[in-house]
């Protein structure tokens, strides 16, 4: 399971390269300033887990200039706006789909029912890449116990596994499995082996 911190915890170019140096793959940013910063300080590889508007697409089009940018949609008339953009542009924009786990703050209901079509849409945009699907379990901020914290990994992991193999046997290429949350990552990265290609 790669790793790819999250960069809104220190801020720092500098702190970015040494982890980079030590092994990351790359980095998260809370917000295109963020990644605006680190790629013009030569970060390269550039991660926004948020939904962007596509407002920002001549934001994204200079960011992709000297780093490897992707952000998650999970709406899709957003997905074709941005799709739009990109083609105006002539450019393709990486993206992933963001799951909702139980956090309930943004990402589509994970059930494959609903979940594999709208994968299928966003996969069939033109100027779009689907790198994969994203979760966030953030509400395991809130658990009171090893134990719960131990569940919310757990239920994280059997969903977005079942979710990726339920739209790989449709035929999609999901190439990327991101998780990413602080309190519960000693079980997500315990149980997570072969189902997450990251963990951020």
């Amino acid at each position: 399971i790669a790793l790819r911190p999250h960069a809104k915890t220190h801020k720092s170019p500098l702190v970015a390269r040494r982890q980079i140096e030590a092994g990351a793959i790359g980095i998260c940013c809370a917000k295109l300033g963020e990644a605006e910063v680190f790629a013009a300080a030569g970060i390269t590889d550039i991660r926004l887990p948020y939904p962007l508007q596509p407002s920002n697409a001549d934001r994204v089009l200079a960011l992709q200039r000297t780093a490897r940018i992707s952000f998650i949609v999970d709406d899709l008339a957003v997905a074709r706006g941005w799709s739009q953009a990109m083609q105006a542009a002539g450019s393709r924009a990486e993206v992933l789909v963001k799951v909702d786990v139980g956090f309930h703050r943004c990402g589509i209901a994970p059930d494959p029912a609903t979940a594999v079509p709208f994968l299928r849409e966003v996969a069939a945009l033109p100027g779009l890449r689907l790198a994969g699907i994203l979760s966030h379990a953030g509400h395991a901020y809130h658990a009171h116990s090893e134990d719960e914290l131990r569940g919310m990994a757990e239920a994280e992991h059997t969903t977005m596994a079942r979710l990726a193999r339920e739209a790989r046997a449709t035929g999609l290429a999901i190439d990327e499995v991101s998780a990413g949350a602080t309190p519960p990552a000693r079980f997500s990265l315990a149980v997570g082996g072969g189902t997450f290609t990251e963990f951020r």
